[in-house]
């Protein structure tokens, strides 16, 4: 009778270890290294939820910028509505090096899908006061 339980015990366990958000040091080391690539395949292994992480990583000012704008970049592949909204939100910015990764990723990761949510911000962004962000929409 206690083996089944702790077999029970067991295997609850490990189903919430696969079913879980991946932890942020997880999502941050697929993010570091001097020779850094957007690897598909093992942002989309660590889950569903890996988007949530990624828009927390994106949004800590109190990171370096080159790991939020990695972020950016990976959260092209999560076409999520959080993820669309919060790309938005960042090529708003006034921050021209963020704005222009922002919108960037919202355009690789939702092209097809959010065209004219693409359009009309590209729309928004020719008018930014800043030079970069109005060189890379052309």
């Amino acid at each position: 009778m206690k083996y089944p339980f702790i077999i029970c015990i067991l295997f609850w366990n490990l189903t919430g270890i696969t079913v879980a958000a991946p932890d942020k040091a997880q999502v941050m080391e697929l993010l570091e290294g001097r020779h850094w690539k957007l690897d598909v395949e093992s942002f989309q292994l660590l889950g569903d939820d890996t988007d949530k992480v990624l828009i927390e990583i994106g949004g800590d000012t109190s990171l370096i910028n080159y790991l939020r704008f990695r972020a950016l970049d990976a959260l092209s592949l999560f076409p999520t509505e959080n993820a669309a909204t919060f790309l938005e939100a960042t090529a708003k910015i006034k921050f021209a090096p963020l704005a222009r990764r922002g919108f960037e990723a919202l355009k690789r990761g939702f092209a097809k899908t959010e065209t004219e949510r693409i359009k009309q911000l590209a729309n928004h962004l020719l008018k930014h006061n800043n030079a970069q962000v109005l060189f890379e929409l052309n």
